[in-house]
């Protein structure tokens, strides 16, 4: 397939997008509608999930995502090589960069390689929420290799029950990925920022994790049980923080980290290195 090039390129706020692409691009919008064809703002869709119903497997199609959006079932990203990025618009009700809203359920799951979240506000609520598992903002599913997470928020709501809640929870294994540029702020000591959870089967591999913060009250920032080969530089972990990482590994790395946390390190392997820097 050849590539979609905007002539008139893609503009918010005077700042332009990308506008080539290999693949196709759809639009998803508050105040859209899931029977438009989702080519044009003009003609934007209302939810993501509708919006993944067009995009082709493996093709590198784009979402892109404007203003506010609120699921109770979470999105799922489950066809390889999709992108899915948030354009600003003052113009929004929510300003700024589109949020997601989920109530009682996770906000993304990424089910698919080669995905991308980007620019996006994801706020993770709880209301009646009965599930044993963790509420995600990102999970990941499965065994997933060469995704992008970057510039996204996510704010946890306090848990109602003892399954607590995560900013990106990885239950299967995560490989040469990228998470950088991320803010996770918690509100209850039983939240976590980026974690694997399934007891000793879900993995981090040749990831990069890089200039995120993690902050407000959590029990720990970062916690890697089975890690290998990751590099994880330049975070910063907030002062409501029980722990600020756990990485469990023989040949990970953390260097140059900021922290405020009650406690800088939990039990760890050999993995970690580097410069700590501690905040007062």
């Amino acid at each position: 397939m050849g590539r979609t090039n905007f002539t008139k390129g893609i503009t918010s706020q005077g700042v332009p997008f990308p506008g080539i692409t290999s693949g196709n691009v759809y639009f998803v919008k508050e105040g859209g509608s899931d029977s438009a064809d989702g080519k044009s703002i003009e003609t934007a869709r209302a939810s993501i999930d509708s919006a993944m119903n067009l995009v082709t497997d493996g093709n590198g199609d784009i979402i892109y995502v404007i203003g506010g959006l609120s699921v109770t079932t979470a999105v799922t990203v489950d066809k390889e090589d999709t992108h899915i990025i948030g354009i600003p618009s003052m113009d929004s009700p929510t300003g700024g960069r589109p949020r997601l809203l989920a109530t009682d359920c996770d906000g993304f799951i990424i089910a698919a390689s080669k995905i991308h979240i980007e620019n996006i506000r994801i706020y993770v609520r709880e209301s009646a929420y009965a599930g044993g598992a963790p509420l995600c903002g990102i999970k990941v599913t499965g065994t997933r290799f060469h995704n992008c997470i970057r510039n996204v928020f996510i704010q946890l709501d306090a848990p109602t029950g003892s399954h607590g809640a995560m900013g990106i929870g990885i239950s299967g294994a995560l490989a040469n990925s990228t998470i950088e540029d991320v803010m996770i702020q918690g509100v209850h000591t039983a939240n976590s920022g980026i974690a694997t959870y399934a007891s000793g089967s879900s993995r981090s591999t040749l990831n990069v994790i890089r200039n995120c913060k993690l902050v407000g009250l959590m029990s720990i920032g970062l916690n890697f049980q089975i890690s290998s080969d990751d590099v994880i530089s330049g975070m910063f972990f907030g002062p409501g923080l029980g722990t600020g990482f756990r990485v469990v590994g023989t040949t990970s790395v953390v260097y140059d980290y900021y922290t405020a946390a009650a406690t800088a390190e939990g039990a760890t392997g050999t993995s970690i290195n580097g410069d700590a820097h501690a905040l007062s």
